[in-house]
C-alpha cells in the first residue's frame, strides 16, 4: 500500500497520493474515483505522511464557518481522526487561500504525525517554482 504525502513549500500545500488506483492508498475511507457522488478524499489521519513544514503550516489555518472546507481535519464522533480534501489524488493549493470547515481541528495535527524521513517531492517543488515564476512575468 502507498501512503499519501503532504508537503508545504513557498506558501503552497501539496497532497500526493502516489498510487495508480485509490484503493492502493493506505487509510482511504472515501474517494471520488470508486465511490460516485463523493467530491474528494477522506483518509485516516495516522496513515498520512506529513513533512514538518506541512504540519506547521496547517496548524496556522483558521477554522472556517461552513460545513465543508477545501481541506479537513477532524474526529468524527468516537472514530479515529481523519484528514480530507476536495479533489483528486494530487492537489496543490495556496495556503493563504485554503478554507476549512467549522469542524477543522488543528489540535489533531500533532508532532507524532511528522515523518522525519519524508522530503518534499522535487517534482512538487519544481511545479511550485515554475508557477511562481510564471506569475511574476
Amino acid at each position: 500500500m502507498s501512503r499519501i504525502e503532504v508537503y508545504a513549500y513557498k506558501g503552497v500545500l501539496g497532497i500526493a497520493g502516489m498510487a495508480d488506483k485509490p484503493e492502493d492508498l493506505e487509510g482511504v475511507i472515501v474517494n471520488p474515483y470508486t465511490m460516485p457522488g463523493n467530491i474528494g478524499f477522506l483518509v485516516k489521519l495516522n496513515s498520512i505522511r506529513f513533512t514538518k513544514e506541512a504540519i506547521e503550516e496547517l496548524r496556522k489555518i483558521p477554522k472556517g464557518n461552513d460545513g465543508l472546507g477545501e481541506i479537513e481535519c477532524f474526529k468524527p464522533g468516537d472514530k479515529e481522526p481523519v484528514f480530507g480534501w476536495l479533489g483528486g489524488r494530487m492537489k496543490a493549493i495556496q495556503l493563504s487561500k485554503i478554507e476549512t470547515s467549522r469542524d477543522w481541528n488543528t489540535s489533531l495535527l500533532t508532532d507524532d504525525l511528522i515523518d522525519a524521513t519524508l522530503e518534499t517531492s522535487k517534482g512538487f517543488m519544481d511545479m511550485v517554482d515554475e508557477a511562481l515564476t510564471s506569475n511574476q512575468q
